[in-house]
């Protein structure tokens, strides 16, 4: 579906809840009442007086902003700060109207937004005195002497300084540029003042005295000669100690309940002050005095949206409020320690080393996400925050037991001193779990992992009940990654619940398939890799492709550069592999046992000695194997593969192995060697049953082609092009010059546009293996249905007759 159409969707199920929820709330809405002052500051609100500051709390209460200062075009106000008596807002008889309109007693909350201040001089953000000239309730702004901020309640008592944040380090909040709500929170009942900094608590008091009747005038910007020079918008006052959610709603006035998630609760308080058309209430998302279709549409833009949190291994610090990246947190035991809400994004800063295990905690929802990404400036791959498991640690990211991540463009590695058991970079796991949904790990750098032989690697998933609750994954996306220098394979999934056979010798195997679904593997670049590259286990429709695979087995651990094991219908599509090493198996692809309706097609495989294509047939009732069923391979190109000890199309272990379709592939063939394009062994396995459908496929020999097939395997040929020298068996260890018996062969050249058997990087560089017009192999294909719809290039089929060939000429 197009992102448009989904967007679409989206609005239409969520107009439909919105006239349910009319039907549902009759409770009253309205101005909050312990909203006693409220100046916006979002622009010039009477046309003919500039310097009104209007007050939206429904008290009336306007003041007037100084002749230095001015509005802003994005809202707020510009306070001047260097002009003595001409700068700040003040209020008629010094605020006396709206000092006896706030009525305060014991608590207090001031909220509003700061930006723009670099530390110099004192400057009042506000300022309450009582009738002797001492302050009752004032805000000082950051000096450049070490003081952050200096807060006074009492009267005319000490202040409070909290000098933990110097502005001379980097965890100094206030850049010129930075914008941050700053919120007083007071109870004088017990003594206590609460300091926010966005929605997180910056620093706290115990001992705060005073009375707030003491109160006699107030400003905003100024008191007396101390000016602030800065921008403030969106101030307020309650006559509460507003709690944590309400600060919450104040940092992100979308998220009306303060649950750090904006959702379905949130338009339930919109709609029930919308349904009361009442005066001005904290829904009027847009301030425009009304609540209505207009905040829902806010609403709906920010939907899901959560907190953002940031990590700076040099730099940060676990005191820090992690909110922001000059207020970073440093290391990977504070971010262990939490556990994450929906829609919350956590950054990691570029550059930055970690050592040790990351282990995300908290499940995102559908639709809503937990996102881990890097902030900062990423000049190459090496530059991406680095977690380093250093052999210590059995996966350097664990994500097991949660749900909704989406995990970018961090650098993994976990090389220890020796080489070390199933030691990986990324682990998916679950256990007993059920369905586990919604992993996508992208732009990854994986690297430098020296796991044994066999074991470990790259990226794995793996799932299992260990006799529990059935356990799978759904929607697992590995995508955009460059996986480099691994001791074993690059990309494994795997699952207990492969068996399928219900009498099976050993009892883990016995009949229990439970796969996996929705598993994408997409555009990752895959090198030097002592293993496989792809291993696909235990999963129902998953999709391979555009990835790009070169130099794997570089070791004798077996196995292929992309291959699906005890695995349904899935796709490998649109993938490049080469120079994979000829140890083990060594070719492109394998469809391998256990399998049902694999697909490989639009790949392209080159200077692959190991060949291009295996397939094994084989079945062991022991191991709740019940062979491969149903393969297609159509549509892809081999350039140079294979080598005089290893087919270009070998299969093993036949025997159970029913209805392997290869249709409309090309296979460009190497010079001056003797290589068999279909090489059979029968070892383990009987041939019976075993089917092939070899059709409209061009095999262009350079050197000599062979046909090995002494396994008793059924192989039905059709309409294929077989061009030069091209041999089949005449007895014991002889040959004879010819081809498989296919009575609608052609032999003649197929007239390529420009083919070499240098075979060009790139699976969007092979149009020289396009036909030329004329080239007898238009038009005399066989029709094959069910056929994908589209050749190597994308052409539409069919354009008249079949073709012959990975294209279809149009």
């Amino acid at each position: 579906m197009r992102s448009s159409e989904a967007g679409f969707l989206r609005h239409f199920v969520i107009t439909v809840i919105i006239a349910i929820l009319f039907s549902c709330f009759a409770s009253v809405g309205g101005a909050d009442p312990n909203l006693v002052g409220w100046w916006r500051m979002d622009g010039q609100t009477d046309p003919g007086d500039a310097r009104l500051v209007k007050d939206y709390s429904g008290f009336g209460n306007d003041g007037t902003m100084g002749s230095s200062d001015a509005w802003l075009p994005d809202g707020g106000i510009a306070f001047d700060g260097g002009s003595w008596g001409a700068s700040g807002i003040v209020f008629p008889s010094n605020g006396a109207d709206l000092i006896a309109d706030m009525g305060l007693t014991d608590q207090v909350t001031i909220s509003f937004v700061i930006s723009g201040h670099t530390p110099g001089d004192k400057g009042y953000l506000f300022s309450g005195l009582n009738s002797t000239g001492a302050h009752v309730m004032s805000c000082e702004a950051p000096t450049g002497s070490g003081v952050h901020f200096l807060t006074k309640f009492g009267d005319g008592g000490n202040p409070w300084c909290w000098e933990a944040f110097n502005p001379a380090d980097s965890r100094y909040i206030f850049a010129e540029s930075d914008s941050r709500r700053i919120s007083l929170v007071v109870d004088l009942a017990v003594g206590s003042v609460v300091y926010y900094l966005d929605d997180q608590i910056w620093a706290t008091q115990n001992n705060a005295t005073g009375s707030f009747s003491d109160l006699t005038s107030f400003t905003i910007g100024r008191q007396l000669w101390a000016e602030f020079d800065g921008e403030l918008k969106d101030f307020r006052i309650y006559d509460k100690a507003l709690n944590v959610n309400e600060i919450i709603t104040l940092v992100n006035p979308v998220d009306l309940n303060g649950d750090k998630s904006v959702d379905l609760d949130d338009l339930a308080i919109i709609v029930e002050d919308w349904l009361e058309s009442t005066d001005i209430v904290e829904t009027d998302l847009n301030w425009d005095d009304v609540v209505n279709f207009e905040d829902y549409a806010i609403w709906a833009d920010n939907l899901f949206e959560g907190g953002r949190y940031y990590f700076d291994s040099v730099g940060g610090d676990d005191g820090n409020l992690g909110t922001s990246p000059d207020q970073a947190w440093q290391s990977l035991s504070k971010f262990n320690s939490i556990t994450f809400l929906p829609g919350e994004k956590i950054y990691f800063k570029a550059d930055s080393v970690w050592t040790g295990q990351l282990i995300p905690k908290g499940s995102g929802v559908s639709g809503n996400p937990i996102i881990i990404d890097a902030y900062g400036t990423i000049s190459d791959q090496n530059a991406k925050p680095r977690f380093n498991g250093a052999g210590t640690v059995g996966t350097t990211l664990s994500i097991r037991h949660v749900e909704y991540w989406q995990i970018n463009n961090l650098q993994l590695t976990n090389y220890g001193a020796t080489a070390g058991d199933w030691r990986t970079a990324a682990s998916i796991s679950a256990a007993d779990f059920g369905t586990m949904e919604g992993i996508h790990l992208k732009n990854l750098y994986v690297h430098s992992v020296n796991s044994t032989q066999g074991t470990g690697g790259g990226i794995s998933w793996f799932c299992g009940s260990n006799g529990g609750v059935m356990t799978k994954f759904n929607d697992i996306l590995i995508e955009g990654c460059l996986i480099e220098n691994l001791g074993s394979w690059a990309i494994q999934g795997g699952n207990t619940h492969i068996g399928r056979i219900e009498t099976a010798t050993e009892p883990e195997n016995t009949k229990d398939f439970y796969p996996s679904t929705n598993v994408v593997v997409r555009g990752n670049r895959i090198s030097n890799i002592d293993s496989s590259g792809i291993v696909i286990i235990g999963t129902d429709g998953c999709i391979v492709e555009e990835n790009v695979i070169d130099r794997t087995m570089r070791t004798t651990q077996g196995g292929v550069a992309i291959w699906p094991w005890s695995a349904d219908n899935t796709i490998i599509q649109y993938n490049e592999v080469y120079d994979v090493y000829d140890n083990g198996d060594g070719e492109s692809y394998d469809s391998d046992y256990n399998c049902h309706g694999s697909v490989f097609q639009y790949n392209y495989s080159h200077d692959n000695p190991g060949g291009f294509m295996r397939i094994c047939n084989g079945g062991d009732s022991t191991q709740g194997i019940t062979g491969n069923f149903d393969t297609i391979v159509r549509y892809n190109i081999s350039i140079n593969d294979g080598s005089s000890d290893d087919a270009i199309f070998p299969t093993w272990r036949l025997g159970q192995g029913q209805n392997t379709q290869i249709y409309n592939n090309v296979v460009y063939s190497p010079a001056g060697s003797t290589v068999a394009l279909v090489g059979t062994s029968a070892s383990s396995g009987s041939g019976s049953g075993s089917t092939y459908y070899w059709s409209n496929n061009i095999f262009y020999s350079n050197g000599i082609l062979r046909y090995d097939i002494a396994d008793g395997s059924t192989n039905y040929w059709s309409n294929n092009c077989f061009y030069g020298t091209h041999q089949i068996p005449s007895g014991w260890f002889s040959w004879t010059n010819g081809t498989p018996s296919d009575a609608y062969k052609i032999t003649s050249n197929p007239n390529f546009v420009s083919p070499t058997l240098s075979a060009p990087m790139g699976i969007d560089n092979l149009d020289g293996f396009k036909l030329q017009s004329g080239s007898p192999c238009i038009n005399a294909g066989t029709t094959i249905s069910n056929n994908g719809g589209y050749d190597f290039w994308g052409n539409v089929l069919y354009n008249g007759a079949p073709d012959i060939g990975a294209e279809e000429k149009q």
